[in-house]
């Protein structure tokens, strides 16, 4: 929720601007070298410094991923003269959310007109975030390890190149694709027992979409 408000602020102060676009779409975010794809929304804006020239803002939301196996971990028995060995499934979700910002230089038709092409650099905040679900179990009898106790995130700024192609339709708005390649700089651990199965240092994320342009 504290997320959406934060992009629903951002949207409102645009609208200040004597020229401006909103636009969303479709997202796939591909971590280099997990094998694994996260697809989601993208949610942004772009101001035009002039017809070549404009700077963008997106925020990227990204649906939970499960493990796709679960794993057994063994619980601490309350009564000390317990000595049986019971275990309890728990299986980790997954998530990123990014948000990027950046400037585009267009060549071809422009930003306000018919085909295109753009690219510049872009600066992103990343959190990945990740936490177990875990299999109901007797909480008077057993506890779990702290070591199991897997909740936290990793926040991350990246430094990439932003790059695509986009099409616009005069008077109804424009479709367009583009990609974005980014690294890692410097990344914090909000928990020791984060996993980082699903963390890569490279990041590679597809957009589609429509924009809407305002005057």
């Amino acid at each position: 929720m504290k997320k959406l408000l934060s992009i629903l602020f951002l949207m409102i102060c645009i609208t200040s601007f004597a020229q401006y676009s909103i636009y969303g779409g479709p997202t796939v975010l591909r971590p280099i070298g997990i094998g694994k794809s996260f697809v989601g929304l993208n949610i942004g804006a772009e101001i035009p410094k002039d017809d070549e020239s404009s700077v963008y803002l997106r925020a990227n939301l990204f649906l939970k991923k499960s493990d796709s196996s679960a794993t057994s971990i063994y619980l601490t028995n309350i009564d000390p003269n317990d000595y049986t060995l019971n275990s309890v499934r728990t299986r980790n979700s997954l998530n990123y959310f990014s948000f990027e910002g950046g400037l585009r230089r267009y060549l071809g038709g422009g930003y306000d007109n018919s085909f295109a092409f753009f690219g510049g650099t872009n600066l992103m905040g990343v959190v990945y975030s990740s936490k177990s679900k875990i299999d109901s179990y007797d909480h008077t009898k057993y506890t779990l390890p702290a070591s199991s106790q897997v909740a936290g995130s990793v926040l991350a700024l990246c430094i990439g190149l932003n790059g695509g192609v986009k099409y616009t339709f005069p008077g109804i708005g424009t479709v367009f694709y583009d990609m974005s390649l980014d690294y890692m700089l410097k990344y914090v651990f909000t928990s020791q027992n984060v996993p980082t199965t699903y963390l890569s240092p490279l990041l590679i994320s597809f957009n589609v979409g429509f924009r809407k342009e305002f005057y």
